[in-house]
């Protein structure tokens, strides 16, 4: 289940008793990982602004592998916070099958890998409208404010996020929908969004326990628990939603930085609904 935003190496690691990182590692070891730090994720906006200015690839070096622009990626790279944020763009970005390997300032070598596979033309293109959209909503959607890595399902109108019948199953509660832009230009504001869904609105239970991105901060209801901006409840179980469908296939497709009606905001379509586990 490619759209299960967490690994079996992950799995593998909690059962060893060891701390899964997120980071990409050296010698070609699978990313591990999906508790994206929010501190991490707006430090870097700035450059990976710069890096959906142009293609990711330089040169196709085998099947599927390929060499990361250094110049375009050059400030990520730079440092392990910023290597942590590109590990979780690419693996939202390209499929599961797709390597891309760089070099730390320090001459090291290192991979990044594929897992989602929701902008793969970014291979060979700059980041286009709708790509942007999709790996921003990825990226909000894994920022935990607890540094716990959960498996999460998401899932969207996007045929990277279609869930199986036995992950809609087994991941139930809904936590809620993330979407924004994460890709601003230097000097702009962050724009990162999310609301809150029918279970996470009823209270802490299973997996909604650890993860509060989704829901309005104790001092400032304006913003989640994450530092995004809180957009209300997202659907028709609240007097006043934030996204105008959830059917079919139980995800939000059309969502707002305010409740409908209560501003006047752009319209988000490339929206990702998170379920976790009862």
């Amino acid at each position: 289940m490619r759209h299960l935003s967490f690994t079996a190496l992950v799995v593998g690691a909690l059962l060893l008793g060891s701390t899964p990182s997120t980071q990409a590692k050296i010698a070609g070891n699978k990313l591990a990982g999906n508790t994206l730090a929010a501190y991490s994720a707006a430090a870097n906006s700035a450059a990976a602004s710069r890096l959906a200015a142009s293609s990711l690839a330089v040169e196709q070096l085998a099947p599927d592998t390929y060499a990361l622009d250094p110049v375009s990626a050059a400030e990520l790279l730079a440092t392990e916070d910023g290597r942590e944020v590109l590990s979780f763009i690419l693996s939202c970005a390209l499929p599961e099958n797709v390597t891309l390997r760089a070099s730390t300032p320090e001459g090291e070598a290192i991979e990044f890998f594929g897992d989602i596979g929701l902008a793969d033309e970014w291979l060979h293109h700059p980041l286009r409208e709708a790509g942007r959209g999709w790996v921003s909503a990825c990226l909000f959607a894994r920022v935990n404010a607890h540094s716990v890595p959960l498996p999460i399902s998401l899932r969207g109108p996007n045929k990277a996020l279609a869930a199986t019948r036995e992950e809609a199953a087994t991941y139930t509660l809904e936590e809620g929908a993330f979407y924004g832009d994460y890709f601003v230009s230097p000097g702009e504001t962050l724009s990162w969004i999310a609301c809150r869904g029918a279970d996470q609105a009823s209270g802490e239970i299973g997996g909604l326990i650890s993860r509060d991105c989704a829901e309005p901060a104790p001092g400032d209801p304006t913003l989640t628990d994450c530092g995004f901006t809180y957009a209300g409840d997202c659907g028709e179980f609240a007097p006043e939603q934030a996204c105008k469908h959830f059917a079919p296939h139980d995800i939000y497709r059309t969502c707002y930085a305010a409740p409908i009606g209560d501003a006047e905001t752009r319209p988000f379509r490339e929206v990702i609904t998170v379920y976790v586990l009862p």
